[in-house]
């Protein structure tokens, strides 16, 4: 005889003995299994949903070549646990139990069938053989059904995520190769798939008691979530580190424009996935440092100046230009107050070449504007030559407009050109009057162009020669202050070991770490504890393989789970997929400058 237990509906206390007990029967009972009860054998992830006995008779096997029984001795019995993750058959033995586990995933049909007095359940398998598990009648059908819905979602979330775990080890292999946006790419394509999955786990597990299959679904999101993360934050590197070159470059536009791209990964990996980030604190710490240098850029009125002043030099329309160079002209003179005071501006630039800039610039602006309005005033003359006086008197008012602006500059900052514009403006204005008259029916009173009315073009170079102007490259150079990350590295090239190993200390603290000295009697520097995490670090003036081999040599010792380098040298990319590949983790020169200056820690002064 045999039984089904629905353990969902049952309301002792305690499990049923033939779950929680062991031992074997006597002459009139029936024993249990041999080496421990069937609950020890159910995982913390999964939850019983029935259980099955049959006492003596066993399961069998049966496939295409064979047919195998498997029955318990005389002292115990066969127990099969159905929980919402597997079947669980067991069968009592002396000598020890036989244990199966059936994967719901695995199974592809169920059959029930009813004799007199017994029933039997067919589970067949996705490696075609079929088990058959004699059993009571009272209960069957509602088991059959729980098992073949529950197979059924299980197949169908084991297939996507199966596919979604392919992809998400492929976009890992590509990320590790450098492929940042076909990493991303792939990592993507995964979202339909998990959100299937997802859905159908949710689904199932609604209708029935257990986690197990929700839980299942939920490793792989977790899964996908880290892999963004990763690529996120290795793209947002990466965009740093180009922002980093065009900074230290001078291209000021082009770098800030990186450092948006990198904030907008950090912002993607710290949404996407911070709870799956390796160390998440960290990630903010880079995010931060690319705020502020943004923020740096926008504030300070030198890298605006200079991205104007290119872009002028750039420009093939007079008027554009002409635009281009106002704003340069502004940022030149709000840098060099900032250069010859007390200002905070980050970028001060040096003085002198900031004067001679201003004035290339202004002559430039000067002649732009003057240029202008003198196409303007042509193109008036001859609308007025034509009696087409409204338009004559529109592109006199653009001329007027070049031309007051031009004068203005001049006023300003280039004196020899004022009386040449004044005169321009002068004239002008004699033919506004002279067209308004002609349009309102009066007599101009004289012909179209007085003697008088002409400027002197032979002086009229003075004004500066708007097609060829200095590159502002060789006019200015990046200047030397003591902030930003380029002038953070270059002092910390200047330290020495015990200034590097006390900065590095404070560098971890200010990032999560407790540190403390090393002693004498470990390979280490520094000891670093965080949590359950206790790692080891090597201050070296050196970043090639040799340091990082050394590392690797050392990892473990002291009680540590990790290794650091950190030092102040360069980190050729070679060096740094050596260390990732001997699991020593990197803390060079451009990662502790950019510690330092998003912490706001102080660097010691160097050795004398």
């Amino acid at each position: 005889m045999g039984r089904i237990i629905n353990l969902n509906s049952w309301e002792d206390d305690e499990l049923p003995g033939v779950v929680s007990r062991t031992g074997g029967g006597g002459f009139l009972s029936t024993g249990y299994l041999a080496d421990e009860p069937a609950v020890a054998l159910v995982e913390d992830d999964e939850t019983m949903q029935y259980v099955l006995t049959n006492r003596k008779r066993g399961v069998t096997v049966e496939s295409a070549t064979e047919t195998a029984q498997v029955k318990p001795d005389s002292s115990h019995r066969t127990v099969v646990v159905v929980t919402d993750r597997r079947l669980l058959v067991l069968v009592g033995r002396d000598g020890g139990d036989e244990q199966t586990s059936i994967a719901l995933s695995t199974v592809t049909d169920v059959a029930a069938t009813r004799g007199r007095r017994n029933g039997e359940l067919a589970v067949e398998r996705d490696d075609d053989t079929t088990w058959q598990i004699p059993t009571g009648t009272d209960g069957l059908d509602t088991l059959a059904a729980y098992l073949e819905e529950a197979a059924a979602a299980w197949r169908e979330v084991e297939a996507s995520l199966s596919a979604v775990e392919d992809r998400l080890s492929a976009a890992a292999r590509f990320q590790r190769d450098g492929e940042y946006d076909r990493a991303l790419s792939v990592a993507r394509e995964t979202r339909d798939a998990v959100e299937r999955a997802r859905s159908r786990a949710v689904g199932f597990n609604r209708d029935h008691p257990g986690n197990a299959l929700q839980a299942r679904s939920q490793r792989v999101v977790a899964q996908r979530v880290a892999t963004l993360g990763a690529i996120h934050v290795a793209r947002a590197r990466e965009a740093a580190g180009t922002g980093d070159r065009l900074f230290r470059a001078g291209n000021y536009e082009g770098a800030r424009e990186a450092f948006e791209r990198a904030r907008e990964e950090y912002d993607s990996a710290l949404t996407e996935g911070e709870r799956r980030l390796e160390d998440p604190h960290a990630i903010r710490v880079e995010r931060n440092r690319v705020d502020r240098l943004v923020a740096d850029i926008d504030d300070s009125p030198l890298p605006s100046a200079i991205t104007a002043d290119r872009a002028a030099v750039a420009a093939e329309d007079l008027a554009e230009a002409a635009a281009h160079w106002e704003t340069a002209l502004s940022g030149y003179r709000l840098a060099l107050t900032a250069a010859e005071g007390d200002g905070d501006s980050l970028y001060r630039g040096d003085p002198d070449q900031l004067r001679d800039r201003i004035t290339t610039v202004a002559e430039s602006l000067a002649a732009a504007q003057r240029t202008v309005g003198e196409e303007a005033r042509r193109a008036g003359d001859w609308y007025a030559d034509a009696e087409q006086y409204e338009a004559a008197l529109e592109e006199f008012a653009t001329a007027a407009e070049a031309f007051d602006g031009a004068l203005e500059t001049a006023t300003e900052t280039y004196r020899d050109a004022v009386p040449h514009l004044k005169a321009d403006v002068e004239a002008l204005q004699r033919r506004i009057d002279r067209a308004r008259a002609a349009r309102d029916g009066e007599d101009p009173g004289a012909d179209r162009i007085e003697s008088d009315d002409e400027p002197a073009y032979e002086v009229s170079a003075t004004l500066g020669d708007v097609e060829a102007p200095t590159e502002i490259a060789d006019a200015i150079k990046p200047p030397t202050v003591d902030s930003g990350p380029g002038q953070t590295v270059e002092r910390l090239e200047r330290l020495d070991g015990p200034a590097v190993t006390g900065l590095v200390a404070e560098a971890l603290t200010a990032t999560g770490w407790e540190t403390q000295a090393a002693s004498p009697r470990t390979p280490f520097d520094l000891l670093a504890t965080r949590g359950d995490d206790r790692m080891g670090v090597v201050v070296s003036d050196g970043g090639d393989r040799a340091a990082v081999t050394e590392c690797a040599q050392v990892t473990g010792a002291a009680g540590t789970d990790a290794v650091m380098l950190a030092t102040t040298s360069p980190v050729p990319d070679d060096v740094e997929q050596t260390a990732t590949e001997r699991d020593v983790r990197l803390l060079d020169r451009e990662s502790l400058a950019a510690i330092v200056d998003s912490q706001g820690l102080t660097l010691p002064a160097p050795a004398q």
